[in-house]
């Protein structure tokens, strides 16, 4: 359009340049969009210790519909229950052995001296450990005070999940839902915009700049939309690694 509106002297050199310029920001940005893409992909490749050229990309990055948290017990804190109940256990097995007394044997050669005479005799020895005031019970003790700590420390495990799914369930159901309204709500009045703007302009009803704003506001618009997907994006993510569905 700016062109043919140059050629028939209908715009000046002055809107000429200051596309050209547009222009160019517009590649510069795209130019060091690409740059910090083959910087991450490199990065990547590298700790999956593959070759960059070999690295294949799959999936979407289009938001699931919000989810609500659930009340399924999670994998990880099943394990971590799992663990505790078996070292509580182990704890007061080895309390119920550990109080047994001890038994000592011993024997050995002894030299016996009687009047002048010397003569040659064996000696054998027993002792026991007589528990009169212990029985184990400390020990006792402190396995069911592990066991105790064990069990507190899989519910606060499994509190802290549920406070984690419930707020990235929470996030991805508002940036879902603000995304979804404020696409619905820019859309028409974009295209009119642009429609507006671009018709004005052919015409020579509007100036370069005028031209140049509609199409910013336009791509400021389509940059939240962008932006409000990222954040769903991230808080579906949070909200399957909250449920235990990552390794």
């Amino acid at each position: 359009v700016l062109l043919r509106r140059f050629e028939a002297g209908a715009a000046s050199g002055y809107d000429r340049t200051r596309i050209e310029l547009e222009a160019q920001i517009v590649h510069s940005e795209l130019r060091e969009a690409r740059g910090r893409e083959m910087v991450e992909r490199t990065e990547l490749a590298s700790l999956l210790g593959l070759d960059p050229a070999q690295l294949r990309l799959v999936g979407s990055l289009e938001p699931s519909a919000a989810q609500q948290p659930t009340s399924a017990a999670r994998p990880a804190s099943q394990e971590l229950a799992r663990t505790s109940v078996a070292a509580a256990r182990r704890a007061e097995d080895q309390a119920d052995s550990a109080w047994v007394p001890n038994i000592d044997a011993s024997a050995g050669m002894r030299l016996l001296g009687a009047r002048d005479d010397d003569a040659m005799g064996y000696v054998v020895g027993l002792s026991i450990d007589l528990p009169l005031f212990s029985r184990g019970q400390d020990l006792h003790a402190k396995a069911r005070a592990r066991g105790v700590l064990a069990y507190a420390q899989a519910q606060a495990f499994e509190r802290s999940a549920q406070l984690g799914e419930g707020r990235a369930a929470a996030e991805l159901a508002l940036a879902v839902g603000e995304r979804t309204r404020f696409e619905t709500e820019t859309k028409e009045r974009v295209q009119q915009l642009e429609q507006a703007a671009s018709s004005a302009y052919r015409e020579g009803q509007r100036s370069v700049l005028e031209l140049l704003d509609a199409q910013r506001t336009s791509t400021s618009v389509e940059l939240r939309i962008l932006e409000l997907g990222l954040a769903a994006k991230r808080a579906e993510l949070a909200l399957r690694a909250a449920r235990g569905e990552f390794e």
